[in-house]
């Protein structure tokens, strides 16, 4: 991933999971997921991260970059009008769901994506 202009990182994942929820307020349905990702810098591409400003420029730029590719793919499978996410199976498990409402509602369905991430190493002795 480019940090800035000329200084590109890699990133290992370590650990990440997501959470989901549908809620349906006023007929309307509405999705938001939570990404956590703790990784680790491999390749710092020449930036100190012995210097805490640094590791969090690269936490917010990873946040921001999962956020947007995330965020893409949900929207491509909405166009697709394909659930392989279990959106709609979600929506069904907790009693707001209803298929008409959700198969008319689903291709415009408003999505939210938060991502915290943690850089858990950066391959520097703490």
């Amino acid at each position: 991933m480019e940090i800035e202009e000329g200084k590109s990182i890699s990133i290992q994942n370590i650990v990440s999971y997501t959470k989901y929820k549908i809620e349906k307020k006023r007929g309307e349905y509405k999705a938001h997921f939570t990404i956590h990702f703790d990784g680790k810098v491999s390749e710092s591409g020449g930036l100190d991260l012995t210097d805490e400003k640094n590791i969090k420029k690269v936490e917010k730029a990873l946040e921001e970059e999962i956020s947007a590719r995330a965020l893409a793919l949900v929207e491509n499978f909405k166009t697709l009008k394909v659930d392989p996410l279990g959106l709609g199976d979600k929506a069904r498990q907790k009693g707001v769901f209803k298929k008409t409402e959700w198969e008319e509602q689903y291709p415009n369905l408003p999505v939210t994506i938060e991502t915290q991430v943690h850089v858990v190493q950066s391959g520097i002795a703490e």
